[in-house]
Formats: structure tokens, sequence, C-alpha cells
């Protein structure tokens, strides 16, 4: 094959790596002004925030008013300095997530370009991260704590090479600082999200194999210096719940019942989808570890790129096993294959210049077009129905009009919009009723609000969802009674793009008085 038709070839490789990023950040910035929810649990995410803004513990003791999801808070701090210059709204939790991802795209460039020193290696690398976007379920800009906690992870990944990989001569002993500074990176990311922490092992070999032990406690000391106080100050602000929902609760959740080897999660989520960036990672994993070391005497990265890349499999694979999980969990997994892919193709396309033939190529980019065309997607399906808006500001106008306050199980972000008072998002009060395990309490304190609550008549009115798995249905059917429902002539609307297809349907309200034959249906 001609030269001529292989660089066409590689040109409109570097076009269709542009254009996968291009149409992220189309998807992204078209929805991130819209004022409801693209998933399910971004108005629980606000909430927290909210709970920054006010100066609010996040975690307390668990409540029909308030309970914390299972995850670290530092989102929720950047979320709220974000907000404190845009305002308060999902706008800016989806400006940090967006931003974030954007950043996840320039780190996995520089790690594949710094080790190939192929621009275009570099690029596809970003590229195909940005083509995952539908596979990992939309999620790169939403308001979730994931790309965050993936541009963290990134960041200490590519700070420790950076190190491993500085040119002086003669080689000269690694900075001490700057390997405390990667630890301290780590540490950040296991703040925003505790699975994060799968990359410690490589980062603390990589730490002392440059400099043994002065170098292993530098980047341990980095780390502590910023979890230990993080975690003594969560676990006295918040009275020792902050350990029960970001450790203990995670912990106690079983898997989410499917085959203990998770077949499925190899063969449909790793394989089937990426198949050629899962060959183009394979070869270039196996390339780097068999290259002989660039240099004598400096430290050697390429063990980083394959441990760190492997454990980030690994941390999806884990998480992928847990209770409620969904395809936002595959995004380390989807950013090591495009690392590992962008460094395959380079050491495909290098075999031609050690003397092999010229076909190897044409054969990697042939198999980077092929592997575009699988992850392919139609953008419009991410944006959200016409028409949502005005059916999400006609609901909002409806609740505004009860007397008294309203529970919206699935959308506390609603009640929030309409000046009422604010409560918990129906996933956290699952997350705590469903292990077998409850060694606080917490169970029967939550019930124990439930119950107050009612008796109290706190809530005047209920909006429950279609796909209705209220853990208290039982109590709240002898207090309420159906009323009305919502969207009988809309039946596209306010629905989130992404994760739990669902939306408030049902009106409910509390009896006046209890008689028989008022028992609420949910149906």
């Amino acid at each position: 094959m001609s030269l001529g038709f292989r660089r066409i070839l590689q040109t409109l490789l570097g076009l269709t790596s542009a254009a996968a990023i291009a149409l992220f950040c189309y998807v992204g910035l078209r929805r991130m002004a819209y004022p409801f929810e693209l998933e399910w649990m971004e108005g629980g995410i606000l909430a927290h925030v909210q709970r920054v803004l006010a100066g609010e513990s996040v975690y307390t003791a668990p409540s029909l008013l308030w309970t914390a999801f299972i995850y670290n808070p530092l989102y929720y701090f950047v979320a709220a300095a974000a907000a404190r210059v845009t305002g308060e709204g999902l706008f800016a939790l989806r400006l940090v997530s967006f931003l974030s991802t954007l950043g996840c795209l320039a780190l996995l460039y520089r790690l594949a370009e710094r080790q190939t020193r192929s621009p275009i290696a570099g690029l596809l690398a970003a590229g195909f991260f940005a083509a995952t976007f539908e596979r990992s379920g939309g999620w790169f800009d939403v308001a979730r704590i994931d790309s965050l906690a993936l541009l963290l992870s990134l960041a200490a990944m590519t700070s420790m090479v950076g190190l491993l990989q500085r040119k002086s001569e003669p080689p000269a002993p690694l900075s001490l600082s700057a390997l405390a500074v990667s630890g301290g990176l780590l540490s950040l990311a296991f703040l925003t999200k505790q699975s994060a922490l799968i990359l410690l092992p490589a980062l603390a070999w990589s730490a002392y194999s440059a400099r043994r032990l002065k170098g292993l406690l530098a980047f341990g000391v980095g780390s502590l210096a910023l979890v230990g106080p993080s975690l003594a100050y969560l676990h006295w602000k918040s009275a020792g719940w902050y350990w029960y929902y970001a450790l203990e609760l995670p912990l106690a959740h079983s898997s989410n019942g499917r085959e203990a080897l998770r077949i499925d999660f190899w063969q449909w989520e790793l394989c089937a989808p990426q198949t050629f960036m899962a060959a183009l990672a394979l070869f270039g994993g196996v390339l780097l570890l068999a290259s002989p070391r660039a240099r004598e005497g400096r430290p050697d990265a390429r063990a980083l790129y394959v441990g760190s890349a492997t454990l980030l499999i690994v941390e999806s694979y884990i998480t992928r096993l847990h209770m409620g999980s969904f395809l936002n969990d595959l995004m380390p997994m989807h950013a090591a294959l495009a690392l590992l892919g962008g460094l395959g193709f380079s050491s495909l396309c290098n075999l031609a210049s050690r003397g092999y033939s010229k076909a190897w190529v044409t054969s990697a980019t042939l198999l980077a077009l092929a592997q575009f065309a699988l992850l392919a997607y139609d953008p419009v399906r991410f944006l959200p129905p016409a028409g949502s808006t005005a059916a999400g500001n006609t609901l909002v106008r409806g609740l505004k009009k009860f007397n008294g306050d309203v529970l919206v199980f699935y959308h506390p972000h609603l009640t929030w919009l309409a000046g009422k008072r604010p409560h918990a998002h129906a996933m956290a009060l699952v997350e705590i009723m469903y292990p077998a395990r409850d060694p606080r309490g917490a169970r029967e304190l939550l019930k124990a609000s439930v119950e107050t609550a009612v008796r109290e008549k706190t809530f005047e009115h209920l909006v429950v969802d279609e796909a209705n798995f209220l853990v208290f249905t039982p109590e709240l059917r002898r207090h309420y009674y159906t009323r009305g429902e919502y969207f009988r002539r809309a039946p596209d609307v306010l629905y989130p793009t992404t994760g739990m297809h669902t939306r408030p349907t049902i009106w409910m309200s509390l009896i006046p008085e209890p008689r028989a034959g008022q028992v609420a249906s949910l149906r």
C-alpha cells in the first residue's frame, strides 16, 4: 500500500479522534443548562452541595428529611465553590464534571504522547475515551462524582510518570516533594470516590523504585497529609456518621447477584464493544513491558503504565459487582483501554520503522477506525426530550400551589425549586434499608423518622414515580391516597437521558381523617 494512502488513513484517524471529542463537547454544552435531571440522582447530589453551601454537615443520623449518599465529599465542595460563582443549581455541578472530563482527555493525550513521542497516539487515546461516552452511560458531564474522581486518578498517575521520565544528564534523584504531590493527588481522588484508592499499589511501587524507602515515605506523607486530617475532621464534624456512610455502609452491601466471576463483564463490557481497542491495548501493554529500558540509572515508567491501567480495569470490575452499579462504573476501564490502545497503535506503527512490513501501519489505522465505528452513537438520544423544560416548569408551579410541604421521593431538587422543605432522596433511603447487617441501628432511626413525619403530618402531599420501589410503601399507603396523575398527555417528557428511566407521576395527599376504604393504591 502506498505511503500516500497510509498518510490519508492516519489523517482520517486524527480527524475521527477529534470528531469524537467534539461530539462529546456538543452534547455536554447543549444540556449543561437544562434545569432538570439528566440522571435520576442528580437532584440528590445537588442537595448535598446545597448543604455544603449552607454550612451544614453532609453526614448526619439518617432521617426522612436528610440522609447522605455513600460517597466521599470532595465533589460536593468543588461543586459548591463553582456554585458560588455561577449560582445554585445543576449547571455548576455539570460544569465541574464537564471540565473534569476535558481534563481527563488532556491527561490521556499527555500520557500517550509522552511515552510514544507521537501526537497521533495521544490524540487517539483521548479520542478513544471520548468515543466511549455512550458505553459509559452518557455520564461524562452529569452532576455526579465520577469524572472528577477519574481526573484526579489520572493526574496522580501523570504526575508520577512525569517524574519517572524526567530528562536530566546525568539522571538526578527524583524530588521527594514531587513524589509527595503524586500521593496528594491520589488522596484527593479517594476523597472524591473511595474506589480510586485502587491505584495505590502501582503508584507506591513507582515511588519506591524511584527513591527506595525515602521515596515511599514521601509518597505516603503526601497521601496522609490530606487524607488523615480530612477523615479526622469529617469524623468529628459528623459525630461518627461519616465513617458509617462512606465506609461501613458500602462494605455492608452485597454483590448485585450476578455470577461470581461476572463473565458478562469481561465478554460484553470489556471486549465486545471495545474489541479493537482491547486488542490494541493488549498489544501495547505487552510490547511496552517487553521493550528495553530507555536508559540505565533512570526509574522506569513502563510498569506504571501497565500496572495502573490494569488496576483501573479491576476498579471497574469490582464496582460493577456492587449493588446499584451502572455503566458509569466502566469509566476507569475505558480510560485504561484508551490509553493502552493509543500506545498499541504507536507500537504497531513503529514495527514498520524496524524493518517489518509497512502493512502494520495500515492494519493499526484500520483497527482504530473500526473501533470508532463500533462506538458511534446518536448524540440526540442524550439530549432532554422536547418539551421537558416546559413540563418541568409546569410541575414546579403546581408544587408551589400545594398547601404545606411536599415529598418528591426521587427528585428532591423539585421541592427546592418549589420553595418547599428539603428532604432525602429515595436512593439514600434504599441503601440503608437494603443491607442485612445494621450495626449502628440506622434502619431503625430511619423508620422512626418516617413514623414521626406521618404522625406529625410533616408532608401534606407526596409525588411518587411510576417506577415505584419505595421502601416505606406499606406505611405510606395507610396515610395517603391518590389524587391525580401527571403527564398523561405527554408520554416522553421529563425523563432522564441516562440511568433509571423514571419521572414523577402520581400525586398523593394525606387522608384528612383515617377512615376505612381510603387506603391509597400505588399502581
